[in-house]
């Protein structure tokens, strides 16, 4: 049984996680670089030779890095129960986009993000089933 202190200290680290992974997103000069060195990092497979980035795929990606550094904050500050259910439900939906992707792009980052998504998302389900509230 995990205690409300470090179920917070792991919802806040999280929330660190995603900032980091999704802060670089958010600067649209930075967002490109950033796309292009993940695509990268499948290059010893010889996956990412020719991944270019289209000016909408920019503009998403940087929707959702200012969305989920948003949500990421939120929910720095404001953890509830609910809340926790429902990043959970939020992030397993996440990790199955990410393991389509993969399927269709061979890119082994994205293997990687939805199991790192997926364990995340336990992380949230878990505690919450032994009726523990995340502190303030």
């Amino acid at each position: 049984m995990v205690s409300r202190y470090i179920y917070g200290r792991m919802v806040r680290l999280i929330c660190a996680m995603d900032l980091v992974i999704l802060a670089p997103l958010v600067v649209p000069v930075i967002n490109q670089h950033y796309l292009v060195a993940l695509a990268g990092l499948g290059a010893p497979q010889g996956v990412a030779d020719g991944f270019a980035v289209s000016n909408l795929s920019l503009m998403l990606a940087q929707l959702v890095g200012l969305l989920g550094c948003g949500w990421a904050l939120w929910r720095w500050r404001n953890s509830t129960q609910e809340m926790g259910r429902f990043t959970g439900a939020l992030r397993l939906a996440i990790a199955l986009v990410l393991l389509t992707s993969y399927l269709n792009t061979a890119l082994p980052v994205l293997q990687l993000f939805a199991l790192l998504e997926g364990l995340v998302a336990l992380v949230h389900f878990v505690p919450l089933r032994r009726h523990i509230v995340v502190i303030d």
